[in-house]
């Protein structure tokens, strides 16, 4: 890592680097402080505007009691550093070290903790007001996304031999879909809501990190996200995925 990027946070050195992705790392200095470093890709308007609306946000958020990674502020007091016409972005380290269920119990705590983490996050997120969000941000249409994108998409991958159970399936749903979306109550989400975004210690939901896709949809687009993400990581364990979710429809 080119030590000029982070000097410009006022780092100087650094006792460790963790590689957690291509462009993730976990950094962690002499005195055990640790932060979490993202290289966002190359400067762009849009992106610096991005992030400065992430920052005014997640402060908000932050206010409010919640544990949220807000990007630090730079030695020139905006929430990122641009190096060689790259963007990159600090953030604190929220302490991630998820227990491993051992019981339906277990799976019951951390869910519900999951659910009352992300209701008190959507809290924080409806009270934040911004008289130019609309240009600030996007905003998701639940028919849209799923109707309009989502199916198409899934349409053109399926095996052709399953797009007919597939059609009459979403037939039988898509006027009550239609129907459930209309007049959703919508505010500021996640948008990008899974349980890796979610930091955990043991079984207790110590923050939110990542949260670069704030936008305005209904609330349950958020939920419905996590829940997707869970059946999709288990995906081949059909016995842990159907238990899963049961357990979680029922938290």
């Amino acid at each position: 890592m080119n030590k000029a990027i982070l000097q410009g946070w006022g780092i100087e050195t650094v006792a460790d680097c963790q590689a957690l992705q291509e462009n993730i790392a976990k950094i962690t200095l002499a005195d055990g402080r640790q932060f979490l470093f993202k290289h966002l890709g190359p400067n762009a308007e849009n992106l610096i505007q991005r992030l400065q609306f992430e920052y005014d946000v997640l402060s908000h958020v932050t206010e409010q009691g919640l544990a949220v990674a807000v990007p630090l502020l730079s030695r020139a007091g905006v929430p990122y550093v641009i190096d060689n016409e790259q963007v990159y972005r600090l953030s604190h380290w929220l302490p991630n070290q998820p227990g491993t269920p051992q019981s339906e119990a277990d799976l019951i705590r951390l869910y519900r903790n999951y659910g009352a983490a992300l209701g008190r996050f959507h809290q924080a997120l409806a009270s934040y007001t911004d008289a130019a969000l609309l240009s600030r941000t996007w905003q998701t249409t639940l028919q849209k996304r799923v109707l309009e994108e989502a199916v198409p998409s899934i349409q053109a991958r399926l095996d052709q031999a399953r797009l007919p159970t597939f059609q009459a399936l979403l037939a039988e749903v898509e006027p009550g879909l239609k129907a459930a979306y209309a007049d959703l109550p919508t505010q500021l989400i996640i948008w990008d809501c899974h349980p890796g975004n979610v930091a955990v210690a043991g079984f207790e939901v110590s923050g939110f990190i990542d949260c670069d896709h704030i936008s305005i949809a209904p609330r349950v687009f958020d939920l419905a996200d996590f829940l997707v993400h869970l059946i999709k990581w288990q995906v081949g364990n059909r016995q842990r995925s159907n238990s899963g979710w049961l357990i979680f429809r029922n938290s």
